[in-house]
């Protein structure tokens, strides 16, 4: 990948790091006031929710070309340049981003389930949070990308094609931002998998509403499909396409 990246620092903190220490990544309870929107938990099995509070921890902070990221090892960072560059490769403008990378069993929980992933607006600054899975990234970075250049005409005509009438909703499925979220993370990945958490998730369909979206074809269809919704593995499609994953549920 081309994209500079520069350490800014290796750090380890703790529950007792002073609060508002620079090398610190933003915390769960600054995320909690002052957001211009509520931290939205996607690909969550129920409602939208607020992220709980949770210690933060990170081995290391890398500045990126459009992303300050802290992680815990090298290969998390290689899972946020890829994914940043599979938005650049479109052509898809993204603003810059704070993400913190968790692995899988060390996101925070609620309701007896781990949440994969979440995105917080903070006084116009974008920060996300996602355990382990590329797919993951791609879907939080849809929620920005939509944040950042969708008008409200846009979200309108996007509503009428896929058939829904509210961008957010208590029920998941039903909200026409997860299912940006969704067609984008489809569109971007590189393997052929559709999402199985939203209805309409033909290939047809969902490269209707990414050619909506984006103007341009969905870039997964050069990809021969090696895997369709009806062979996938439950396992893997479990680990790479839900986002909420029980306590001690079996991640092989």
């Amino acid at each position: 990948m081309s994209n500079p990246r520069t350490v800014i620092a290796a750090i380890v903190i703790s529950l007792i790091t002073p609060v508002g220490s620079e090398a610190q990544p933003p915390s769960a309870a600054a995320e909690s006031s002052g957001s211009d929107q509520p931290v939205a938990i996607a690909l969550s099995s129920g409602p939208t929710r607020e992220a709980p509070a949770s210690p933060i921890s990170a081995a290391i902070s890398v500045e990126l070309d459009g992303a300050t990221v802290y992680a815990e090892n090298e290969a998390q960072i290689e899972i946020v340049e890829w994914s940043l560059q599979r938005y650049a490769d479109q052509g898809l403008e993204l603003p810059h981003v704070t993400i913190e990378m968790r692995s899988i069993g060390k996101c925070p929980t609620h309701d007896g389930r781990q949440l994969s992933g979440s995105l917080a607006v903070v006084d116009g600054e974008y920060r996300i949070k996602v355990c382990g899975e590329r797919r993951t990234l791609l879907h939080e970075l849809g929620h920005v990308w939509d944040k950042h250049n969708m008008t409200d005409g846009d979200r309108s005509e996007y509503m009428e094609l896929r058939g829904l009438d509210s961008w957010r909703h208590d029920v998941w499925h039903l909200a026409a931002g997860e299912h940006v979220a969704e067609t984008m993370t489809w569109a971007l990945d590189s393997i052929y998998l559709p999402p199985s958490r939203i209805p309409n998730n033909s290939a047809a369909e969902l490269a209707a509403g990414y050619e909506l979206l984006t103007g341009t074809p969905a870039p997964v269809l050069e990809i021969a499909p090696a895997i369709t919704a009806e062979k996938a593995p439950v396992g893997e499609r479990e680990i790479l396409d839900a986002g909420s994953i029980a306590d001690g549920a079996d991640l092989g």
